[in-house]
């Protein structure tokens, strides 16, 4: 099995995509949010999706906001991205929160 330290300063590192034996990888950034997709290479798994967003809170304070959805079922279909609004980021459709 790839290592999460593999994946991330190797497969994805200084890229927008990248490729392990059970996931494809997809990043996106925005000026002040990014989002990564985990594509299933097997029906047997889950796909997930992920984002973080920056903001300032009503107190000008510096908040970072980030979720971890997982797909309700196993499939290689990609998961649709998070969704962003001014100050917040959540699940897709009837995508799972775990970040909870």
């Amino acid at each position: 099995s790839t290592s999460f330290d593999a994946l991330a300063l190797g497969t994805i590192a200084g890229g927008t995509a990248g490729t392990t034996t059970n996931f494809s990888y997809t990043l996106a950034a925005g000026n002040d949010t990014a989002t990564i997709i985990a594509r299933p290479n097997d029906i047997i798994l889950k796909g997930y999706s992920g984002g973080s967003i920056y903001y300032s809170n009503p107190a000008s304070q510096s908040v970072i906001g980030t979720i971890l959805c997982e797909v309700s079922l196993p499939g290689t279909t990609a998961p649709a991205p998070t969704t962003f609004t001014t100050n917040s980021v959540t699940c897709t459709g009837s995508q799972i929160n775990l970040s909870i």
